[in-house]
């Protein structure tokens, strides 16, 4: 079910686990460190709602619910040693994974794209710059499919969201502004 709860072992890592721990802080109690970590351990992968037994309706977001917590605990000062890195590479040179700007257009290189079109292919960060050969293969299904594509090639930016996941939500509305991805 949870793969964090799965390799770790303890049910506080569950859905069930990550509620009760809510609930006290609610009733009061103060967050700690524990509390922090169990919550910036969630993948965020959505297991826990596809599974849950109260799926009356919606059921229950707990990505969502994880994805709102991390923000208050960033705004409480709970920000993790592991995350400064990927904000100041963002700010740097705007993508999370320090590396220059200008390669995260090199996957483009060889697939003569449009800047503009009717379809317009956001590659983002990790495929441009972890696992170009995604973003030729999305290329590669559009062109089978003789749907004509667009790349923003250089003039991509960060769109931010890593900032959001973490629970820098000031940052990324921020980041967001700064790169035009969020009206004013």
């Amino acid at each position: 079910m949870c793969p964090i709860k799965d390799q770790l072992g303890f049910d506080s890592y569950t859905a069930r686990g990550k509620l009760m721990v809510l609930r006290n802080v609610l009733e009061g109690k103060e967050i700690d460190e524990d509390a922090s970590d169990l919550f910036c351990t969630c993948l965020e992968c959505g297991s826990c709602k596809e599974v849950c037994i109260s799926q009356l309706g919606e059921g229950i977001d707990i990505p969502s619910i994880v994805e709102d917590f991390r923000s208050i605990l960033s705004e409480k000062g709970f920000t993790r040693k592991e995350h400064k890195p990927l904000i100041a590479s963002i700010r740097n040179y705007d993508n999370p994974w320090q590396m220059p700007r200008y390669r995260k257009a090199e996957w483009a290189s060889d697939v003569d794209l449009p800047e503009k079109g009717d379809v317009l292919f956001f590659a983002g960060c990790s495929s441009s710059l972890l696992n170009p050969n995604l973003a030729k293969s999305v290329v590669t299904i559009f062109k089978t499919l003789e749907i004509p594509l667009a790349c923003l090639g250089k003039k991509e930016t960060c769109c931010g969201s890593i900032l959001k996941r973490i629970g820098n939500r000031k940052g990324y509305v921020s980041w967001a502004k700064k790169t035009g991805l969020l009206s004013t």
